[in-house]
């Protein structure tokens, strides 16, 4: 949930707490089956608190945020090999998939999350195959050949750089933002939405323009501005909003209803002109955002980031004007952590389970005059 007052936001965190808070009468006098009881009915508790009050995250729309990988195992002489055994693995999640490839040496893997993947290919009298660092962005149909050495199942082939895996199931037309380039490229008000400005068919100056009538503000006040912005000619309004699946457009004005934070974003992908048939409610542009997991290690940062006037030059006119450059002060901090849902003795699955909790703060001051 998140409230706003002004140009300050704070982020309710909610989280459900396994704590022992039967009355004591319930733990069977302190026995070990009583306790192993009373730490299932926790469990089942939770579970069902879990279910029931997050149901409107069970509407999301997988075929818009998951990936597919598909292709077709040959050998030396292009040739199929059928029923090869082909996995897609992460070392990060645990997360592994087998397919034995069909009589015409097809594998598929569908309803992938986006992220870096290791894939690997075995069948007897031939050399295994071994390729890293595959990566699948949200949203991708992407196609990928493998091709088999003749020579011993126990000897390993191992493929590190090659070509981003091919789109060749469909017409869509999209831009991706990496995870490096969301970190590392400057962004004024530190919202990734403003980073679909890297395409050149978008434009926000006469949007803002009518945004400020009135007033010398000329940027972003709020997260909703950065949704401030037409795509190819078509009219405000009109792009859609996609986060983790989810519709994440207003209903009146398109306004972006929830803002990730840089930190807590793991990509976006800008869909234009062109997609298939399980994207829609927009005049043929998309912006789709996928936010981050935890993985099977705990990690976390904490940022500062400062802006104010006594870092700024005032302007060339009003410089030469004697008027002096006006108060403005800007703090923008938070932390992020995530990892594995470990739970001593009752849920120690490090590679089933993970969580990530992101905060950022906002405070801001600057005057306004108005004529």
């Amino acid at each position: 949930m998140i409230f706003r007052r002004g140009l300050r936001k704070s982020f309710v965190h909610w989280e459900v707490v396994l704590k022992p808070f039967a009355p004591k009468s319930l733990y069977f006098s302190g026995s070990a089956f009583g306790r192993a009881f009373t730490e299932a009915a926790i469990v089942a508790c939770a579970t069902v608190f879990v279910l029931v009050f997050a149901e409107s995250c069970l509407h999301a729309q997988g075929q818009v945020v998951f990936a597919s990988l598909s292709g077709t195992v040959l050998d030396s002489t292009g040739a199929a090999v059928p029923g090869a055994i082909v996995t897609l693995f992460n070392p990060e999640k645990g997360f592994s998939r087998q397919f034995t490839a069909d009589t015409s040496g097809r594998y598929t893997f569908t309803l992938v999350s986006p992220g870096s993947y290791e894939l690997k290919a075995a069948h007897p009298g031939f050399q295994t195959y071994l390729q890293t660092g595959v990566t699948l962005s949200v949203g991708q149909t992407a196609t990928q050949d493998v091709a088999l050495t003749v020579g011993q199942v126990n000897q390993t082939v191992e493929v590190r750089a090659t070509a981003p895996p091919l789109n060749t199931a469909n017409a869509n037309v999209a831009t991706d933002v990496s995870e490096q380039q969301i970190v590392q490229l400057p962004l004024d008000f530190r919202s990734p939405y403003f980073l679909v400005s890297i395409n050149s068919n978008t434009s926000r100056g006469q949007v803002w323009q009518a945004f400020n009538i009135g007033a010398t503000t000329s940027g972003p006040g709020a997260d909703q501005d950065a949704g401030a912005f037409v795509m190819s000619g078509s009219r405000y309004g009109a792009v859609g909003f996609l986060l983790d699946g989810h519709w994440n457009g207003s209903g009146d004005w398109d306004a972006i209803m929830y803002g990730p934070t840089v930190e807590e974003t793991q990509e976006l992908k800008v869909q234009q002109n062109v997609f298939t048939a399980q994207y829609g409610l927009s005049m043929g542009q998309i912006i789709n955002a996928v936010t981050k997991s935890g993985t099977n290690e705990l990690r976390g940062d904490a940022f500062e980031f400062l802006r104010n006037d006594n870092l700024d030059a005032n302007n060339w006119f009003n410089d030469l004007a004697g008027i002096p450059l006006q108060e403005f002060k800007r703090n923008q901090f938070g932390a992020t952590l995530g990892g594995p849902v470990y739970i001593p003795h009752l849920y120690e699955k490090r590679d089933k389970t993970f969580f990530f909790a992101s905060y950022e703060g906002l405070r801001q001051g600057t005057p306004l005059t108005l004529l």
